[in-house]
């Protein structure tokens, strides 16, 4: 969970693709917005400091690493 409490990261697959990718999931609003897109497997997200940027492994390199993404507070995040 973020530091509020009322987001939470997810890797998941939505709309029937077939690779993970990182989404952040807003209770508040009941919207998800997605963080990374890739054609290789993302996983195990966590929040930074300040809840501003994100940590998750992923095998874009061919074999898995740790990566960091700045969130982008205008991302659209669509209802579900």
């Amino acid at each position: 969970l973020n530091k509020t409490g009322t987001k939470l990261l997810v890797a998941a697959t939505f709309d029937g693709e077939d690779n993970l990718d990182i989404y952040e999931i807003d209770w508040s609003q009941k919207c998800r917005t997605r963080i990374t897109q890739d054609k290789n497997q993302d996983s195990g997200p966590v929040y930074g400091p300040e809840s501003k940027a994100i940590f998750f492994s992923s095998n874009r390199s061919g074999s898995y690493q740790i990566y960091t993404r700045n969130l982008n507070p205008n991302s659209p995040c669509v209802p579900f």
